[in-house]
């Protein structure tokens, strides 16, 4: 039986953390939904597959600064929770 209160009668804090997480996640792994891979021939040399990457760096960038983002967030949203007594 899973309890969702604890003997305070309040909301067990762990819950919400955990539900919280959650969405943090689900976000941080929606961003790399957004990069595709180049279309190479199929006989493509690592030097084509390299600049072919390089061409990439705008939607790499975009998607390092805004996981960086959402971390230091979550980061910030754990380090409030330390602060939380009871939900």
């Amino acid at each position: 039986m899973i309890r969702s209160r604890n003997p305070e009668g309040d909301w067990a804090k762990n819950r919400l953390e955990a539900l919280s997480d959650g969405v943090f996640a689900i976000a941080m792994t929606i961003l790399v939904l957004d990069v595709r891979l180049p279309e190479l021939d199929r006989h493509a040399s690592s030097i084509d597959v390299f600049n072919a990457l390089g061409n990439m760096w705008p939607e790499l960038m975009a998607y390092i600064i805004s996981f960086v983002i959402l971390g230091g967030m979550w980061l910030g949203h754990q380090n409030a929770f330390h602060a939380i007594k009871k939900t």
